[in-house]
């Protein structure tokens, strides 16, 4: 996926948490963290959790 796409995805998204949460800060940080979480979770999945490989 283009860099683009995921800056307006997220972009959209911030305005979403924004408009349910009443901040932007604060949206910015539930957004932020739900990105964090995510790239945890891939980078576990795919065996790259601290740098590290899974065997095979």
């Amino acid at each position: 996926m283009p860099l683009t796409e995921l800056l307006d995805e997220r972009r959209h998204l911030v305005e979403v948490a924004r408009w349910m949460l009443g901040s932007r800060v604060t949206a910015e940080r539930v957004t932020d963290e739900a990105y964090r979480g995510v790239v945890r979770a891939v980078r576990t999945a795919s065996g790259h959790a601290y740098g590290h490989r899974a065997p095979g």
